[in-house]
């Protein structure tokens, strides 16, 4: 059943990475600005300026991301061409476009792109009839290029592309294409050339990382070592304490084991301390050395017994099981049965050592 349905979901989340991409990628889009002319209708922005048989003319052109992510590093590469059939200047150039200062476009934000065609080596009288010809949509100016740019994030790796071509009347424009071209894999070259450079310098990489693994590798062993240091010294506390309770147990005759436990039956929570009752009281530790404690399958009974340590090698067995209400509960020397009826339970076992029988003659 799995190995069917595995492909189907494959195919399913590459068309859902794919529809991300197409949908939340940046997208500009380009057309001439219209503006208001002072009779109330909308024109284009164009205007001319004559400088000694040269005419200017100023074009603006609008671009507006209407996609959902950032356009990045906006470039343009725009030609303004002025036809105007047998007027039709044979000298042209133009202004490279500016953006005001602008190469990165938000989602839903815009900027103007101007520029200018330039017709250069004109008489007067070529610029009077171009001019005319020009206010009454005979002549016209071909407007074509590109604009490149990045998305952002996960997308900065794309570059897309925008080609388009306008035909611009004194009052009218005429789109005659704008569409995307093929999106490209950006950084590749940088890429390549980073192995390169890596190849190239082969030992000295090699060496760096021997370097960077050694300064690991002695701070992992500084670490190391100041961790194995704590664990002995926690180890050689543990066994102190230890040696000193073997010494107090060899001075006294009984000790007492107290333990709470909490949960109700199948609990296993509980807390247990062994002390003795001697010279202002003292705690033998650590407690589950001296005594053992455990619980039945069914959940319902705590096992306690002497340790085999406090049994075989110092001959302690159970004296007493009491209570919190003070109530004496039946045992045997080597092990007692304590019951769970309540949330919360407590007892004191009491442990004494066993007296050996007096020896016949």
């Amino acid at each position: 059943m799995v190995k069917k349905i595995a492909p189907i979901l494959g195919i399913l989340v590459s068309i859902s990475i794919l529809l991300g991409f197409y949908f939340n990628r940046p997208n500009l889009s380009i057309s001439s600005e219209r503006i208001g002319n002072p009779d109330g209708s909308v024109g284009f922005f164009i205007t001319y300026r004559q400088e000694g048989g040269q005419l200017r003319i100023h074009n603006i052109l609008k671009i507006t991301n209407v996609g959902a992510t950032p356009a990045r590093k906006i470039l343009e590469d725009i030609k303004v061409t002025l036809e105007a059939a047998d007027d039709t200047p044979a000298t042209q150039g133009g202004t490279q476009a500016t953006a005001n200062g602008r190469s990165e476009l938000d989602p839903h934000q815009d900027t103007f792109l101007k520029f200018d065609a330039i017709v250069s080596n004109l008489t007067q009288e070529k610029i009077d009839r171009l001019t005319k010809k020009i206010d009454s949509h005979e002549a016209s100016f071909l407007i074509e290029g590109k604009i490149s740019y990045t998305g952002s994030n996960i997308f900065s790796f794309l570059e897309y592309t925008e080609v388009f071509s306008e035909r611009v009347l004194r009052n009218n424009s005429i789109v005659l294409y704008n569409e995307s071209s093929p999106t490209k894999i950006v950084g590749i070259e940088d890429v390549i050339a980073f192995f390169v450079l890596i190849y190239n310098n082969l030992w000295k990489v090699i060496g760096f990382l021997i370097t960077i693994l050694s300064f690991i590798g002695v701070t992992f062993t500084i670490f190391d070592l100041y961790q194995f240091r704590t664990s002995l010294y926690e180890w050689a506390k543990r066994k102190k304490d230890f040696l000193d309770s073997i010494r107090s147990l060899n001075a006294t005759d009984c000790f007492t084991a107290h333990i709470i436990h909490i949960g109700g039956n199948f609990s296993k929570i509980h807390s247990l301390s062994v002390e003795v009752q001697k010279e202002g009281g003292y705690y033998l530790n650590p407690p589950s050395k001296f005594v053992s404690v455990g619980f039945n399958r069914s959940g319902d009974l705590i096992i306690l017994s002497p340790s085999t340590f406090s049994r075989r090698h110092c001959g302690f067995v159970i004296e007493s099981v009491v209570d919190s209400l003070g109530k004496v509960l039946a045992h045997e020397e080597e092990i007692c049965h304590l019951p769970i009826p309540d949330m919360k339970n407590e007892y004191k076992v009491q442990f004494s050592r066993k007296k050996l029988p007096p020896h016949k003659k």
